[in-house]
């Protein structure tokens, strides 16, 4: 294995060597999709015109075998399920995506630090079984304080930071667009993290890695949630735009890592989410066949494993105050605007939920999540805007939020009113009716009485 492993590296390098400095030609590549039958387009997209020198940067997942704690794995383990979906998405599911946003790596080969990072915040949202949240942890503080001397280019690298130390929230370190070559080997400064990243951080148990993988493995690891994989990029997928994806023309660029988060059996082909921005691709993700490229799609991968109670067992609750509304007196058809401030010693708030309540009713979440919400501590109130219209009449609101992990705050409440005829007015007028109608009866019951008047004799007399 080892020598294999050296021999395709040697190869690897070789063909980066022989690259022409120039990017890819469009037009070649859609005469060469049609003359092999594949099934996808190619154009302009974010990345056709870097360099294959450009491009071996950004895509740069080593071959090697890994260097991980234990064995590595071509096939499933554990038990396989027999009766797997002949689909399946968990992008789109009956419930919502399962995955959270696409993002950009930008020009840093920071590949596999974006697709084990959006494993971790995928298994958030799994593990909680709520698609609405969004969390949004940190690649920065991975990308800079994993690998040692080196930046984490490989699965084991980060995955092993991740299982070690974890990482926090986005905004704990953002992640520095720009600053791929300035400092530290291409990399800002580990100790920029913010000094209580450790309290905010969500570790991993632990990971399974897969090396030359059957698909059967993957699919197996699939039914569980996404995955993390490696492949050989080609110059034509500088061009992908949309389809099933199989290499068709140009020379090896290097290695790519991206999210698996789903598979068709009957086409053969995986689901992938790329770190190469929204507007890359099918809106950042793409297909690829079982079997595509050199290696085939997938020769290195790895799962995770991870329960709610390892990743939010220790959360706190969050705290709300101060709970104000910009105007108490609303118009008939107005919106309530309200702001609040908070305190979270986990900085989950990031991506949770905002819920409200009129006069003690249902709650209703707030339509967004609450991505304005970063930190430990707000420096400033949060403004929401809650859509009208209410109900005419004097009212109590109820506020509180939940975190990532859907750890709920304490509620705040505040009074308003709604101008507008008030429900129940034209009931009480009617009321009113009513009992001067039934008061007229009285009356004319006690005259019939006081006169021995009898309406059935009466009734009956005009009958004779």
């Amino acid at each position: 294995m080892k020598r294999m492993t050296v021999i395709l590296v040697l190869l690897t390098f070789g063909l980066l060597l022989a690259a022409p400095a120039f990017a890819v030609d469009i037009e070649a590549i859609r005469a060469a999709i049609r003359a092999s039958g594949a099934q996808w387009t190619a154009g302009e997209t974010s990345i056709s015109h870097l360099s294959p020198e450009e491009m071996a940067e950004l895509a740069n997942l080593p071959l090697e075998s890994p260097d991980v704690e234990g064995e590595y794995y071509m096939d499933y383990p554990g038990p396989k399920k027999a009766d797997v979906p002949r689909h399946l998405d968990w992008s789109d599911t009956d419930n919502g995506s399962y995955v959270t946003p696409i993002k950009d790596q930008h020009p840093c080969g920071s590949c596999a630090t974006f697709s084990t990072v959006g494993l971790v915040e995928s298994w958030i949202k799994l593990l909680n079984d709520n698609t609405f949240i969004e969390p949004d942890l940190a690649e920065q503080i991975v990308w800079s304080c994993a690998g040692g001397l080196m930046p984490p280019a490989s699965f084991f690298h980060t995955l092993g930071w991740l299982k070690k130390s974890g990482t926090a929230d986005e905004a704990c370190y953002p992640y520095q667009q720009a600053q791929c070559n300035d400092s530290s080997l291409g990399r800002m400064p580990c100790e920029d993290r913010c000094a209580d990243w450790d309290s905010r951080a969500f570790k991993i148990r632990s990971y399974r890695f897969y090396m030359w993988p059957k698909p059967d493995a993957y699919i197996q690891e699939l039914q569980k949630g996404p995955i993390v994989a490696g492949f050989m990029v080609f110059e034509d997928f500088q061009a992908y735009t949309g389809g099933v994806y199989e290499h068709t023309s140009g020379r090896m660029l290097g290695g790519h890592a991206i999210q698996i988060v789903g598979y068709d059996l009957d086409e053969e082909y995986w689901i992938c989410k790329n770190s190469w921005g929204p507007n890359w691709g099918e809106s950042g993700y793409f297909r690829a066949k079982f079997a595509s490229g050199f290696l085939g799609f997938g020769y290195q991968g790895a799962s995770i494993d991870v329960d709610y109670d390892f990743l939010c067992g220790n959360d706190q609750a969050p705290q709300i105050a101060a709970l104000a509304l910009v105007d108490d007196s609303l118009a008939e058809d107005g919106d309530l605007e309200i702001s609040f401030t908070f305190t979270d010693a986990d900085a989950n708030l990031a991506g949770g939920e905002l819920f409200y309540a009129v006069d003690g009713g249902e709650p209703e979440r707030f339509s967004d999540p609450l991505r304005s919400l970063t930190g430990t501590a707000s420096k400033e109130a949060a403004d929401f805007r809650l859509a009208g219209p209410f109900v005419p009449g004097e009212h109590t609101l109820t506020v509180m939020v939940a975190d990532v992990c859907g750890v709920l705050s304490n509620e705040l409440t505040a009074a308003f009113t709604v101008a507008g005829e008030v429900p129940g007015d034209d009931d009480d007028d009617d009321d009113s009716v009513d009992d001067d109608d039934a008061t007229d009866d009285d009356a004319t019951d006690d005259d019939d009485q006081a006169s021995g008047d009898d309406d059935d004799d009466d009734s009956g007399g005009c009958g004779k």
